[in-house]
């Protein structure tokens, strides 16, 4: 490259990595990773399968007696005066609404009482038995190590000394006003935790990942501050060759062999509905709702503590184990079928680590239905806040790349915008003097010209980067604290797909990834959902197929599957990202290699 080119980083020439091809072509020095909130899934991209673990890290605290090991599923937005009675409306509403479905039989269903399972639960008594748990802390008799990951690092003691670390949450980097969460710590944290879960279940050394390559999944709706930080974390602290990141649904697509798909991803802290058309993830189709997996077990609880649920000690809020205890209920009870009605009596026992166990029976109605059903009525969540839905594309801005609009628009001199705006008005004045019968017309069309530049100005900018919403009026695509049913964003995010001919594709390949919907039932009460609010001229012509647990892949991961079979394709051969580029041309080298639009 030329001197000349150097100073001229709009048309740089990209290489592409060495033993790149070598690895596309055995998978053995290719390594997928996919980072969610609640698991991490990493592997080689010739494995069956992705090892899976608490995407956590526990790190030890300088001060011996402190120690915070934070349960997942408590959010603050749910600390509000109205959530309670906010849950308890909108499951009334949703046991009504039920009492209105026929089954398979032609019944109608019959709810159960709450008063009458309170009375039942009430009886209980706790049984104490001679049997002790098989559970155990994680063993520090030896050393304390400076970390712990995964599900060691949730078995800490809660006297360890220990200070466990959520680094990803809603697929952004959980970066909060709160000790550990800075974007050092954050990044800090990705960098230990990956290289140490790689070495632990690949057993791949930290010095050996210079020697493969990384493939990286992100949401549909992503940060771009946040990607840039995980490629800083894989290309130079952990030392991968190069990196190609890719958008979940398009993953997703690849995995199950569909060119045509609407992605339904429900993970545990967020759900993405995207639609995808050859391997393009389409932009204005894109919904991220945040409420997932955690939710829903956290909506169950509250049900079951309105039926005098009779492990009264129960804090999924402050405790690990009462969390995990809630969260394997939800997946043996829960369920979706409308033709699962009447009373059940359900045991289960608590298990504290090297204590004796407790037994516990109780007795169960709808609330097992009830409480996934909160899906479609979202108020059940108890949620109030801003940013509880994301659509279209995140617009951050990015102050290291000189092709981002947001850089250009604040770096350009007032005399320069000035000039612009000076040549617009002699334009309109020279074809009004010129051509008097189409000066209404090109005013119309100049001002038009006026408003979407100065829709530009950096002053009319949020804090974020995104346009004005009064002035571009485009508040919908931005953000909104109203959560949207399920049925509902999934409807609104087919329609926004360019013709009938795409809607229809997309309505007969919905696809259900994720581990937050694994419920019984779902794919038919899903389908009836939507064909319930589907357009009245659709409903003639449109064949709604909901997929779900096919081709024996388990659906928590079908994304990493995608990445694996991505990473073999000729398509990105070209589009690895080294790690020289990266350190020598920064952020702008992803809008260059990238097969989506950064």
């Amino acid at each position: 490259m030329s001197e000349d080119e150097e100073e001229t980083p709009l048309e740089p020439e990209f290489s592409k990595p060495e033993d790149v091809d070598d690895g596309i072509k055995h998978g053995e020095t290719t390594i997928v990773i996919h980072p969610g909130s609640l698991h991490l899934r990493l592997g080689r991209a010739s494995d069956p399968l992705p090892a899976m673990l608490p995407h956590c890290i526990a790190w030890r605290s300088r001060n011996s007696s402190y120690s915070r090991v934070t349960p997942w599923i408590k959010r603050s937005e749910t600390e509000h005066s109205e959530s309670i009675r906010m849950v308890l409306t909108a499951a009334e509403e949703a046991q009504k609404q039920l009492g209105d479905l026929q089954s398979s039989r032609g019944k109608f269903r019959q709810p159960t009482s709450t008063d009458q399972l309170a009375d039942l639960n009430d009886e209980v008594e706790a049984e104490e038995t001679d049997d002790v748990s098989q559970l155990v802390w994680t063993d520090l008799s030896l050393e304390k190590p400076d970390y712990i990951i995964g599900d060691d690092a949730l078995y800490l003691s809660p006297n360890s000394g220990y200070h466990i670390i959520w680094p990803i949450s809603y697929g952004e980097l959980n970066i909060k006003k709160s000790r550990g969460y800075t974007v050092n710590n954050i990044m800090e944290s990705l960098q230990v935790l990956w290289s140490s879960a790689i070495h632990k279940y690949l057993g791949v050394e930290k010095a050996d990942l210079e020697g493969y390559n990384c493939i990286l999944l992100i949401p549909d709706i992503f940060n771009r501050a946040h990607i840039r930080c995980m490629m800083e974390v894989v290309l130079e602290r952990m030392g991968f060759s190069s990196v190609f990141p890719m958008q979940e649904s398009v993953c997703a697509g690849f995995g199950m062999g569909l060119s045509s798909v609407c992605v339904v991803d429900m993970g545990d802290h967020k759900t993405s509905v995207t639609c995808v058309e050859d391997g393009i993830s389409l932009e204005p189709s894109r919904i991220t709702l945040r409420y997932g997996g955690r939710d829903i077990t956290r909506t169950f609880s509250w049900l079951l503590d309105h039926i005098a649920f009779p492990y009264i000690d129960c804090q999924p809020d402050d405790n690990v184990l009462d969390a995990l205890l809630l969260q394997e209920l939800k997946h043996s009870y829960c369920h979706m079928d409308t033709d699962g009605a009447g009373t059940e009596e359900i045991h289960f026992q608590v298990r504290p680590p090297g204590k004796k166990i407790t037994k516990y029976s109780m007795h169960v109605g709808d609330e097992r239905i009830v409480a996934t059903l909160a899906v479609f009525w979202p108020e059940m969540f108890g949620l109030k806040g801003s940013n509880l839905l994301l659509n279209g594309a995140y617009k951050d801005n990015d102050p290291t790349d000189v092709f981002d609009s947001d850089y250009i628009l604040q770096t350009r001199s007032k005399q320069e915008e000035s000039a612009r705006l000076a040549a617009i008005k002699r334009k309109e004045q020279a074809v009004s003097q010129d051509d008097p019968l189409a000066d209404d017309s090109q005013r119309d069309i100049d001002e038009d010209m006026m408003d979407t530049l100065a829709d530009d100005m950096p002053s009319n900018k949020s804090e974020h980067g995104q346009p004005n919403a009064k002035k571009s009026g485009r508040e919908d695509k931005i953000k909104s604290d109203q959560l949207l049913a399920l049925d509902q964003a999934i409807l609104s995010s087919i329609e926004q797909c360019e013709n009938e001919e795409i809607k229809r594709k997309m309505y007969s390949n919905i696809l259900l990834v994720g581990g937050g919907l694994l419920f019984e039932g779902v794919e038919s009460l899903l389908q009836y959902r939507l064909w319930l609010h589907l357009p009245p001229h659709l409903k003639q012509s449109v064949n709604i197929t909901v997929l779900s647990r096919t081709k024996d892949i388990d659906p928590q991961s079908i994304c990493w599957k995608g990445g694996a079979i991505l990473s073999v394709l000729d398509i990105v051969g070209d589009q690895w990202i080294s790690k020289e580029e990266w350190l020598k041309y920064g952020s702008k080298i992803v809008r260059e290699k990238v097969l989506f639009a950064w």
